[in-house]
């Protein structure tokens, strides 16, 4: 999991996501897909 920083992904799987760590801007980057430059905080 890191910390989307800047840009937006997609992420089509979320069934380890949990709600809160969305709300902090935390994505799972074996899952997301880029839809634009992306900067995450590992």
């Amino acid at each position: 999991m890191v910390k989307l920083k800047s840009g937006q992904v997609r992420m089509s799987v979320e069934d380890a996501h949990r709600e809160d760590d969305k709300t902090d801007g935390y994505i799972l980057a074996c899952q997301a897909e880029p839809e634009s430059d992306v900067e995450v905080e590992a």
